[in-house]
């Protein structure tokens, strides 16, 4: 099972995640994989495991179209088995994304203070009119 593409891949953990529906029904992390790529594949267990990487990949793919949840508690994943169940795990993964913001802004600071010329002409190559008549960069 080593061998599956992305399709593949994907039909597999959704088959299985569709059997834990509810934040009391979650499949652990290290039984999907072993489900997915046989018995041994989830060793070691860490965040280097190749099978777990694939699997992480495979669920933010499929979160575009299967409410996907992890607490992160270690409990493990399953589709929301209601709209509280969802807005619980949103505001947790959304909140991930704050401190990235955050770093990226100052890093942009940093970045325009420390190469002045560069970031300039950066910004303007930003609000060059495209091709189709809009300007790219440019707020509505």
């Amino acid at each position: 099972m080593n061998k599956l593409d992305e399709k593949q891949l994907d039909t597999e953990v959704e088959f299985h995640l569709k059997q834990h529906v509810g934040k009391r029904n979650p499949m652990d992390r290290w039984e999907l994989i072993e489900r997915v790529f046989g018995n041994g594949a989830s060793y070691p267990r860490n965040d280097n495991n190749v099978f777990d990487r694939r699997i992480r990949d495979s669920v933010e793919r499929l979160r575009k179209r299967l409410l996907i949840c992890d607490m992160g508690d270690g409990r493990g994943r399953y589709l929301a088995a209601n709209y509280g169940e969802f807005v619980e795990f949103n505001a947790k993964y959304v909140s991930r994304a704050y401190p990235i913001m955050q770093t990226s802004a100052a890093m942009e600071k940093l970045a325009a203070a420390a190469f002045p010329d560069q970031y300039l002409e950066h910004k303007r190559d930003q609000l060059q009119p495209s091709l189709f008549g809009t300007m790219t960069g440019a707020r509505s």
